[in-house]
């Protein structure tokens, strides 16, 4: 995620990863700006080529105190220029 998050159970700040379905389903890691890979070919969601999607994502969880239920909290991933 580009931005520190607030953990709503321990209040720290802190960097979290977001995971999401969308484009080579290889478990890739991205930075923020980074082009999705297509390449894996034989198992992708969706299709390339759309300027901007939005894809449902869950949280990994607070990197200070490692809590991760937050009664079904969500995240909508925005991704631009998936070509």
């Amino acid at each position: 995620m580009p931005e520190p998050l607030v953990c709503p159970k321990c209040g720290e700040a802190g960097t979290w990863r977001a995971q999401f379905k969308f484009g080579a389903l290889d478990l890739d890691e991205y930075e923020v700006g980074q082009r999705l890979n297509w390449d894996y070919t034989w198992d992708v969601e969706g299709e390339r080529g759309h300027h901007r999607v939005l894809a449902q994502g869950v949280l990994d969880g607070c990197p200070h105190c490692h809590a991760h239920d937050f009664e079904g909290l969500w995240d909508l991933v925005v991704i631009e220029n998936s070509r």
